[in-house]
């Protein structure tokens, strides 16, 4: 795994950015909210169904993103996570619409 590179207002560098409209480009950062949200909930050993809701309830409320998944694995593996323990090494995943245009992210939390 390699560190993923961010533009200054969280969104992921990919040239798929550049395909974005200065709209759709200014909504995208929602997909590093919506990780950190996630984050924040594993953190807090909140239930995984939970927290999977409390992110597909974040993008239903932004109208122009469409939540193709959201999942919490763990990090080496991307093998299912069935509850939260402390020490566990996670990646949040999604992957949303803008559009026509396919964004992924993801971020690896350690659980405290």
């Amino acid at each position: 795994m390699i560190p993923i590179i961010r533009e200054k207002d969280g969104l992921a560098m990919s040239s798929r950015n550049q395909r974005l409209s200065d709209y759709q480009r200014a909504v995208a950062p929602a997909l590093y909210t919506a990780l950190g949200i996630a984050a924040d909930k594993v953190q807090r050993n909140k239930p995984i169904e939970s927290i999977k809701q409390s992110i597909e309830v974040y993008f239903g409320e932004i109208a122009d993103i469409d939540l193709e998944y959201f999942e919490i694995v763990e990090a080496e593996s991307l093998g299912k996570v069935w509850q939260i323990n402390s020490g566990d090494r996670l990646a949040l995943c999604l992957a949303c619409y803008l559009g026509e245009i396919r964004l992924i992210d993801n971020m690896l939390v350690e659980v405290k």
